[in-house]
């Protein structure tokens, strides 16, 4: 017969060396044990979990109850295999009444524990925790029984009934206790609040187990432990039972963002989809400031760089060509949420935007100005073809490709000489496509969206009221930055703000706040600035009162913002065909705007959304300056800045073209 695996280890010349081997032989297969016992309960954690929500409910309900099964047979097995792994110490109970006394009073100790913790607004469980969405009785009572009776049991017969026990007889009792009592506690998976709790508990039951040798008293306390949370788990289920999701406001937008007599052949969709599809990523090799960078301005390895990956998607660049020729282009919206939607492919879309705008720029390079500002066209189609009716953050970079498509211009204007009649041709195609582009923010996806997290986080009483149930309330509020996995940030006078809102004061003042957002959308800052109104403190005010509005809104204000600086941006390039195109024929730039259209070069002043009226220009010797005041709405006389948005202000300077700034994508 072989002799058991263990005795592989024995080395009979060096005792103290066998000893060791002995213990490492041990202590891995005690890892290995924990390992198999808890794997069933880690991949469902991190298989089937998407964004912190369960991807498969059963699987959430069946892996614990496996894994409880592998606590109790893996050291079975392992001591079948190698007694040496033998050490199952299972005594119930020694003395009936003093253990029962003494039980009592260790469930009172975690009890108050457990009390303090919360008083002072330790987390005890991550506010992200995996959701598990099935709202079937029969579901949450298998599940009670789990956590309340088989959780416990398994538990301590493995932690303290045998780990605790091998450690033991490796280690010594003090390091078994608290060798135990960590990995019991790590293996929980909770937040350094829960962590922190876990750890006690291990630490009392291990101390009990050690002093005591009996395991019924810490099992009856961690049974009604668990219970005590069970009764909170069928408490939360009682009232989120009362929320009703019943729109489906994915499909509603959908409806809502269908072009009128639609026709799937004028539909750019298909080809943007293939041109996604066959898209190359750019090499790592290649900075953000290489794609940025005039291409002479680069080394020669970099340029090759640069021609090899616009190769790579020559396929994915006609195929996008073609998408932009088409007369609108609607995805098509899909999901279990609104949030979620118009999130593909922007990726994708940024990267092709970059491929087309550095091309733009390799063709001007070696003269071809043609090919150049028609790719500079087709950039700005695509990123004209994600704004309008859909979701934000797709409009959002639809105006940033755009953005890219007019700093591309600028550039080639600035670094080469094109003759009068080409500046005239592009100065009309691009003037053509700006009048019929509308900038201004579609807020239909967003308003939605604050629809449906109404409908998801308020009960719902059949007659458009309904409160926020205890347990969306202790999910939405967030610990402060500085403590963020220890303490909660809300005060209980904070807290009662949440669990006083009410769904159809929510929903009205929702209402209220995107009727304004309709209001101010097409003011300019500038009057909205003269008529003395803060878009940001007007919001403010309104959602002072109502904590979960407060979260929803006020990205919005920013988004308008954004829109007026697109605008702006055209007319400002429009502007500059025109200056160039007045010096190329005259030699000289205008005294003024106004004369630029006098003279029939520009059909309108460009107006500045930061002042009332046209943008600065001015003459500076053989060259001139365009710029726009800028967020703090005043002329600083043409010293650039980042839209004047920081505390020392400045202006926004168009010509002459300044260096690349940080971050084209706003």
């Amino acid at each position: 017969m072989n002799a058991p695996l263990s005795e592989n280890f024995v080395d009979y010349d060096h005792p103290g060396n066998s000893v060791s081997a002995q213990k490492l032989y041990t202590l891995v297969i005690l890892v290995s044990i924990t390992v198999i016992s808890y794997l069933p309960s880690l991949i469902a954690r991190y298989v089937f979990v998407d964004e912190g929500f369960s991807k498969n409910d059963l699987i959430f309900l069946l892996a614990p109850f496996l894994s409880a099964i592998l606590m109790i047979i893996s050291p079975i097995v392992a001591a079948k295999a190698s007694p040496r792994l033998a050490g199952f110490d299972i005594t119930w109970i020694r003395k009936p009444r003093s253990d029962i006394l003494w039980g009592f009073l260790l469930y009172l100790i975690v009890l108050i524990l457990f009390w303090s913790m919360k008083k002072l607004s330790i987390p005890v469980n991550y506010k992200g925790s995996v959701l598990i969405f099935s709202n079937s009785a029969l579901f949450l009572s298998v599940r009670t029984f789990r956590i309340a009776f088989i959780s416990p049991i398994a538990e301590e017969i493995f932690w303290r009934g045998y780990v605790q026990v091998r450690l033991s007889k490796l280690f010594g009792p003090w390091i078994a206790l608290f060798t135990q009592a960590i990995a019991f506690s790590a293996l929980h998976f909770k937040p350094v609040g829960g962590f922190f709790l876990l750890l006690v508990y291990g630490l009392i039951f291990g101390l009990w187990r050690q002093r005591r040798k009996t395991l019924l008293p810490v099992i009856i306390t961690h049974v009604i432990i668990n219970s005590l949370f069970c009764i909170g788990l069928w408490y939360n289920w009682a009232e989120l039972k009362e929320i009703n999701a019943k729109t489906d406001y994915v499909a509603q937008f959908n409806e809502l963002s269908k072009p009128v007599n639609y026709d799937p052949n004028d539909n750019a969709a298909i080809y943007y989809e293939k041109a996604f599809e066959l898209s190359e990523d750019r090499p790592e090799l290649l900075s953000d400031s290489d794609v940025k960078a005039w291409p002479t301005d680069l080394t020669e390895e970099k340029q090759i760089l640069l021609q090899n990956w616009i190769s790579s998607n020559i396929t994915a660049i006609e195929q996008l060509g073609m998408g932009t020729q088409k007369p609108y282009y609607w995805p098509g919206y899909e999901g279990k949420s609104i949030f979620t939607v118009g999130l593909s492919n922007l990726n994708k879309a940024r990267n092709l935007s970059y491929v087309i705008r550095v091309r733009s720029k390799l063709n001007a390079r070696e003269g071809n100005l043609k090919a150049a500002f028609s790719d500079l066209l087709v950039c700005y189609r695509f990123g004209k073809d994600f704004t309008g009716r859909k979701a934000l953050v797709e409009q959002l970079v639809g105006n940033a490709v755009s953005q890219l498509a007019f700093h591309s211009c600028f550039q080639i204007l600035d670094k080469t000489k094109p003759d009068p009649n080409l500046l005239w041709y592009y100065q009309q195609e691009f003037a053509e496509l700006f009048n019929k582009h509308s900038f201004v923010i579609d807020f239909t996806a967003v308003k939605l969206a604050a629809y449906e997290s109404i409908q998801i986080t308020f009960t719902d009483d059949g007659k458009g009221d309904g409160y926020i149930p205890k347990a969306c309330i202790e999910q939405m509020v967030n610990p402060p930055d500085t403590l963020k996995l220890l303490f909660s940030d809300y005060t209980e006078g904070e807290k009662s703000d949440w669990e006083k809102l009410r769904r159809k004061e929510t929903t009205e003042l929702v209402n209220k706040i995107f009727e304004y957002y309709d209001d101010i959308k097409d003011k300019p800052p500038a009057s909205l600035r003269e008529e003395g109104e803060i878009p940001e403190e007007v919001i403010k005010e309104m959602t002072k009162d109502n904590p979960f509005v407060d979260i929803l809104a006020g990205a919005e204000i920013r988004a308008i913002e954004i829109s007026f600086r697109r605008r702006v941006t055209a007319d400002a390039l429009i502007t500059t065909f025109a200056l160039l195109r007045y010096k190329a024929e005259r030699n000289i730039f205008p005294e003024s705007l106004d004369q630029l259209v006098s003279a029939g070069y520009l059909e309108q002043l460009p107006m500045d959304p930061y002042s009332d009226g046209s943008l600065m220009y001015k003459r500076q010797g053989s060259d001139f300056i365009l710029y726009s005041f800028g967020a703090d709405f005043d002329d600083d006389g043409g010293v650039h800045s980042r839209w004047g948005d920081s505390q020392q202000g400045g202006d926004y300077v168009f010509w002459p073209v300044q260096k690349q700034e940080g971050k084209q994508m706003e």
